[in-house]
């Protein structure tokens, strides 16, 4: 995905969802992270962020340790401290990823965008539920969806309300 049909589908998920931009960001983010190590192995923790919707910076996070074993997920406590001074044994310590290969398999790509889905979803209810916290007692106008059980199901703007017997006006 070039970087431009990257900015395009954060505007577009945005204008569609009415999420904000940050919470798009930190989804790509999660679900790009969760996709490499699906592809590449659990052992392996890269980090990678999204800059102004078209830069990528991928950094891996690496264990400090005495002896390496392995240069992906480890690093020696003098290559740690020429990135940061103040670390010790057993710390970690975010490298450059760049070199890491991005290029992910079906069951990956599959992975990524369940994990955007799920985040996105989870915004829109927050954002659902806070605007209707702010609007408690009010009287809202809505469509009768259904009737199961004694309630009354009701469709809000975005939302579906629930109309409890002990709530319902008699004889409507």
């Amino acid at each position: 995905m070039h970087f431009s049909d990257l900015e395009y589908a954060i505007e577009l998920i945005m204008r569609e969802r009415g999420v904000p931009q940050e919470l798009v960001v930190d989804a790509l983010e999660a679900a790009l992270t969760s996709a490499y190590r699906k592809q590449h192995g659990k052992e392996i923790q890269p980090r990678i962020y999204l800059k102004d919707g078209h830069k990528m910076d991928i950094r891996l996070l690496r264990h400090v340790v005495k002896e390496m074993d392995d240069p992906d997920t480890e690093i020696s406590l003098d290559e740690a401290r020429m990135i940061e001074p103040e670390v010790d044994y057993d710390d970690f310590v975010e490298t450059d990823g760049s070199k890491l290969n991005l290029e992910f398999g079906r069951i990956a790509a599959q992975a990524a965008k369940q994990v955007v889905m799920q985040r996105i979803k989870e915004a829109e209810r927050d954002i659902v539920y806070k605007e209707f916290l702010g609007r408690e007692g009010e009287l809202v106008t809505g469509k009768i969806r259904r009737r199961e059980k004694g309630q009354v199901y009701v469709e809000l703007d975005k939302a579906e309300g629930i109309i409890p017997p002990g709530e319902q006006v008699e004889g409507d």
